[in-house]
Order: C-alpha cells, then structure tokens, then sequence
C-alpha cells in the first residue's frame, strides 16, 4: 500500500507495511466474578491515563508517535 500524497490523513499509518489501520493499547483491564468452576466476565475498566501505544493492525509492529496527548479520538 502506497501512502502518496496524503500524508497528513495518514499520520498514523504503519511505516512497515503501510496499511493505516492501527489498533490501540488503551490501560485496560477485564473484570471477572469468579462462580464456581467458572468466572464471568462483568466488565471492562480503563485507567485514566487513556491510549498508551499504536500498533499495526496488519504486521503488529508499533507506530512511532510523540505524544499521546495530541492523538484525537473519534
């Protein structure tokens, strides 16, 4: 995939392979009840410190980005 002349639309995209969709590590966390011989899953919580790491969603290789507090998510 060849990125061209929209750079600044692609800001994000992967530089290994060039695919522009990205996947996130936002400060995660799965909630369980454990029941039994079982667990449930309840929910999932998040920290506040919000998007901690980009990666490629095609190769997985991570993409370089300066500051997380100027990535806008829609």
């Amino acid at each position: 995939m060849v990125i061209g002349n929209n750079d600044a639309q692609q800001k994000y995209a992967c530089t290994a392979c060039g695919s522009h969709e990205v996947r996130g590590d936002y400060d995660t966390y799965q909630v369980f009840i454990a029941e039994g011989d079982k667990i449930i899953h309840v929910r999932s919580e998040f920290t506040a410190m919000g998007l901690t790491a980009l990666h490629c969603n095609s190769c997985h290789e991570p993409i370089e980005v300066e500051d997380f507090r100027e990535i806008t998510v829609e």
